[in-house]
């Protein structure tokens, strides 16, 4: 734990020891794996105060801190500075910087470090290309998100479920129905640890704005065959699917099983993502 990492280090101080590379380093990379930037960045800087230089691990775990908190000007600022010392960025410090544009919604830039990385002959591992196309979906660039999961497959790597419901996602949002949909397929037919309850909404809802009920129908029916339990939003975006096609009987049985759930906001409808993204077009 982090906490404890911090707290040898300043035992180790009170008895007359001076922390190392090593002991910094360590300290360092515990930060790193709860995502606690600051108390990284600190350590760092009393790195520097003690004169000790940071080595490429040191830089790396911090960059990767801040990328996890979406602390992009600082992850940026440590990316430059370790350019500067000699150490040349890999693919893991890439993707942290990558992140940290990406959760500080600096979507444009997280794509630009992207490219960097690429003319730096650098190749991108799944956690960038991930990265980069959830910036896509964010910025509104599907056509771009689409091709990043191809070249995905053309590398040789599966998609994880996070590519594949981000890409679902940006298509969604720019009204490519039919592109969604073949995605969702391959998403079925591959072996992706997770589909996102969200990524199930987006679709069943896409079918509704389609017409296509008895599909969002077999949404459900797809996610009780694999175990998947069927949360109130999925049931309350069916609920809108089937309004949207006229199948008020089925829909009344829907919101029955809603009620039961204690959900009772159906009384007035809002607009569902699909049709926000229509009038969007």
């Amino acid at each position: 734990p982090w906490k404890e990492a911090l707290q040898i280090l300043e035992l180790m101080v009170k008895n007359g020891v001076m922390p190392n590379m090593r002991t910094y380093s360590a300290a360092i990379s515990a930060c790193e794996k709860k995502a606690q930037a600051k108390p990284a960045l600190g350590l760092l800087q009393r790195m520097k105060n003690d004169r000790i230089v940071p080595d490429f691990i040191v830089y790396s775990a911090a960059i990767s801190a801040c990328g996890k908190a979406g602390l992009w000007e600082s992850a940026l600022k440590l990316f430059e500075e370790m350019k500067k010392a000699g150490e040349r960025p890999d693919v893991v410090t890439f993707s942290s910087l990558i992140t940290a544009y990406d959760r500080g919604g600096q979507w444009e830039k997280a794509l630009e470090v992207f490219k960097e990385m690429e003319a730096a002959g650098v190749a991108p591992n799944v956690i960038a290309y991930s990265a980069a196309i959830r910036a896509c979906d964010k910025s509104g660039n599907w056509k771009r998100a689409v091709g990043l999961l191809e070249r995905m497959k053309n590398d040789g790597m599966q998609p994880d479920s996070t590519a594949y419901n981000y890409v679902i996602s940006a298509l969604s949002h720019a009204g490519q129905w039919d592109a969604a949909f073949s995605i969702y397929r391959q998403i079925l037919k591959a072996d992706t640890p997770k589909i996102k309850i969200s990524t199930y909404c987006t679709v069943i809802r896409g079918f509704g704005v389609n017409g296509e009920w008895e599909k969002a129908m077999g949404v459900l029916t797809s996610m009780e065959g694999s175990g998947v339990e069927a949360t109130s939003e999925v049931l309350e975006s069916l609920y809108w699917a089937l309004i949207d096609c006229k199948q008020d009987e089925v829909a009344e049985e829907i919101r029955q099983k809603l009620e039961v759930e204690g959900v009772v906001s159906l009384k007035r409808r809002k607009k569902s993502e699909p049709e926000k993204a229509e009038e969007a077009l």
